[in-house]
């Protein structure tokens, strides 16, 4: 087999990794290291760092530390965005996203969307051909709601968050514009998939129709720089005894031309379906 030997490993004290990520951010062919940091260790001090190869060995190269919160968190690394401006770096923190741009061995607080919703950072996805970011959140109720339905036995309590929407889950489309990052739409359902064709991104959403239903809409979203339409959609039921952990929908470039084909798998029929995603002419 192969021989593996040690290449980086924070430091023994202090700067213990929360989260970290290898990725290319000069364009060299050579990953730089991403993280984040806890700079005490079960503390409330925050940094985002990045890490470059050099001489065989990986030097912190830029750090910035994070705003203070009220309460301890853990910020995840989400993902990194490849701009015309430089690189940037979406962190989540429960109700935020906080992007950074990194270009030439700087790293700058770029902008930070505060929503009263909470931002289900694992959901995120970056646009292969623009600067387009998608992010899936759900709504929560306002306090007093809590309070007024708080006497409700659990299933009635839980019913009624589900019939009136709440923790349902939306995806946003966030566009950078060179300063801020904006939120050009919001559509229902999480993000199932993300690919690209004819220069342009398609996304796939998937969003339950009822509390009690099983039958899920998927909807094929094709666009750029925050303006997308839905080009297809289907209506899927899916049992929940068999329910699988992976999406039904599947973005892959199967014939090589370089466009991403969107792979549909109907699991109650035993079907898979394999779709050219074209634009409208």
């Amino acid at each position: 087999g192969q021989n593996y030997r040690l290449w980086w490993t924070s430091k023994p004290k202090g700067e213990y990794v929360i989260w970290a990520k290898l990725f290319d951010l000069d364009n060299d062919g050579t990953k730089e290291i991403v993280a984040v940091l806890d700079l005490k260790g079960k503390s409330d001090l925050r940094a985002l760092a990045i890490y470059r190869l050099e001489g065989g060995r990986y030097r912190k190269v830029v750090q910035q530390s994070l705003p203070k919160e009220k309460i301890m968190d853990n910020p995840e690394l989400c993902g990194i965005v490849p701009t015309n401006k430089g690189f940037v770096i979406v962190l989540q923190r429960e109700r935020q996203l906080v992007f950074y741009l990194y270009r030439q061995q700087k790293l700058d607080w770029v902008d930070t969307l505060r929503r009263k919703d909470y931002w289900l950072g694992l959901a995120i996805g970056l646009a292969k051909e623009t600067d387009d970011v998608f992010a899936t959140f759900h709504t929560s109720p306002p306090q007093w709601f809590y309070k007024l339905i708080s006497f409700l036995p659990a299933h009635a309590y839980d019913w009624l968050l589900q019939t009136l929407g709440y923790y349902e889950p939306k995806t946003a489309i966030l566009s950078f514009d060179g300063r801020k990052f904006r939120i050009r739409q919001v559509w229902e359902g999480n993000l199932e998939d993300i690919g690209k064709a004819y220069g342009k991104t398609w996304l796939v959403t998937a969003n339950k129709l009822s509390a009690q239903s099983s039958l899920y809409r998927y909807r094929l979203l094709f666009g750029e720089h925050g303006r997308y339409q839905v080009i297809w959609q289907r209506n899927l039921r899916i049992d929940p005894r068999i329910d699988p952990i992976t999406s039904p929908s599947l973005s892959a470039d199967l014939d090589g031309d370089g466009e991403d084909e969107l792979v549909f798998v109907d699991y109650a029929k035993r079907q898979v379906q394999v779709f050219k995603v074209v634009p409208f002419r």
